[in-house]
């Protein structure tokens, strides 16, 4: 007689089974081998019970219910500009705008640099934080928040001076 696989080994197999539609490679990868019996006779057994039957009939009816969907970044290029050309069509250059935005940044077309400059008056330090500053630690000074967000514009002629 085949020993009673664990529930666990049953539900792998039916999982297993569902998914690759072969009881065989399904009972291999529950580990339902037994020295007594072969693997074909082993599957030909559990097969036969109601509970796997109950089992695999939810999941195939689960997974008929479930719909794969695959993105990849051509895809999305590809819904943005139906996108973009149905906005232009519709007037809508808001959206428009923003699918040419997404677009350049799928295609890594579109950067945001950012500086950061730091200044203190070193004329208002101790001595103690000049001697850290010459030492290359950092200071612990009072922060003013003066960010600029406002996106630097570079002209035809800036951009030809580079």
């Amino acid at each position: 007689m085949i020993s009673d696989p664990t529930p666990d080994q049953v539900a792998l197999f039916v999982e297993c089974y569902v998914r690759t539609d072969d009881a065989l490679k399904a009972a291999q990868q529950a580990k339902l081998l037994n020295p007594m019996y072969t693997v074909e006779t082993i599957v030909a057994r559990l097969l036969e019970r109601t509970d796997v039957q109950s089992a695999v009939a939810v999941l195939k009816r689960d997974k008929a219910k479930r719909v794969d969907v695959e993105v990849t970044r051509e895809s999305l290029e590809a819904a943005a500009q139906n996108l973009h050309d149905a906005a232009m069509s519709g007037g809508d250059n808001k959206t428009a705008l923003a699918c040419l935005r997404f677009q350049a940044e799928l295609r890594k077309l579109l950067s945001q640099d950012v500086t950061i400059n730091v200044r203190h008056d070193v004329t208002a330090m101790t001595d103690a934080q000049l001697a850290a500053i010459v030492a290359g630690k950092p200071i612990d000074v009072p922060f003013e928040d003066v960010t600029d967000i406002t996106p630097k514009k570079q002209g035809i002629a800036q951009v030809t001076q580079q």
